[in-house]
């Protein structure tokens, strides 16, 4: 979501297989209600995610590669890419997209990942850095600077960098050796981790910490519903989403969680969020859930 009432999305047309047959660049201008065609992807491309300034201009990735857009999806140029995007991000019209790649042989050694970084409208890197994790999950937080968290893996290791990767800087934090399901980076200074406090030999909670000075200090806000591979966080405002896949619910920063009990259909996948109280939830097939308080959700057919 752009704003509170305009976003765009992509909706692909499959078989009953799963096969993609087509898929179509989408917009809302009435917070998700209603939804027109603005653009038709390449045949064969399925966009995993979305990285939009403006209606019209934007970047999407898949494993195979980028775009980019100018007009809505009318037309596509491929983006130049140092290996298989991860994920994308924007801010302040920097793009940031960090990639893998993977050797054939292992003689050869490893995955190695690195972090493409463009302006707006570039179809060629102006960097390629290396990134101090093999699992990363990046938050931009300026045009320039950013956060590296190590999600899923075994160090729970998060980094921070103020030159587009050119450096990374290591930040101490409570998920350290063990795994960080997730992060919620909203400031420079403002931070949160729910990390999964167990061991080799034994499971353990999910447990939320938040950190107001980058870092320097952590304190545990609440244990939480355990969030695993797969599930999805979202947050505005004081409003934290859990799913796992059932919806969770924080109205009060991560201190007390509930079930949203009117989300019945098996949710599963992305929460898009926008300013206090806004969140969006597809569920394919069956339509989008839908809250502008924050609290009351609404299915939109």
């Amino acid at each position: 979501m752009l704003t509170s009432k305009v976003g765009v999305g992509v909706a692909p047309i499959t078989t009953y297989a799963g096969v993609l047959v087509r898929a179509y660049l989408v917009r809302t201008g009435d917070a998700g209600s209603t939804w027109h065609v603005t653009g038709i992807f390449p045949k064969g491309f399925y966009a995993w995610t979305t990285a939009f300034t403006t209606p019209e201009q934007g970047y999407v990735i898949n494993s195979s590669g980028a775009l980019f857009t100018k007009n809505g999806g009318r037309t596509w140029s491929r983006v130049q890419t140092s290996g298989g995007p991860l994920s994308i991000s924007v801010k302040d019209r920097a793009i940031w997209i960090p990639v893998e790649n993977c050797v054939t042989s292992a003689m050869q050694g490893p995955c190695s990942t690195h972090l493409d970084a463009y302006s707006e409208g570039e179809l060629v890197p102006k960097s390629v850095t290396s990134l101090p994790t093999d699992q990363p999950e990046l938050v931009e937080i300026g045009p320039t600077s950013g956060y590296s968290l190590e999600i899923g893996g075994v160090r729970g290791d998060v980094f921070f960098t103020a030159n587009s990767g050119a450096t990374w800087r290591a930040v101490a934090n409570p998920c350290q050796h063990h795994q960080i399901s997730y992060g919620v980076v909203t400031s420079m200074k403002r931070l949160s981790l729910f990390c999964e406090m167990g061991t080799n030999s034994a499971s353990g909670p999910t447990v939320f910490f938040r950190s107001q000075n980058g870092g320097i200090s952590w304190s545990k806000v609440s244990a939480v519903p355990n969030v695993g591979a797969g599930d999805d966080v979202g947050s505005a405002g004081p409003f934290l989403w859990v799913l796992t896949p059932t919806l969770w619910e924080s109205s009060n920063g991560g201190r007390g969680w509930a079930v949203v009990s009117n989300v019945i259909y098996g949710p599963s996948g992305n929460i898009a969020t926008f300013g206090n109280s806004e969140a969006w939830h597809v569920v394919p097939g069956h339509g989008i859930y839908r809250t502008l308080d924050g609290e009351t959700w609404t299915l939109i057919k």
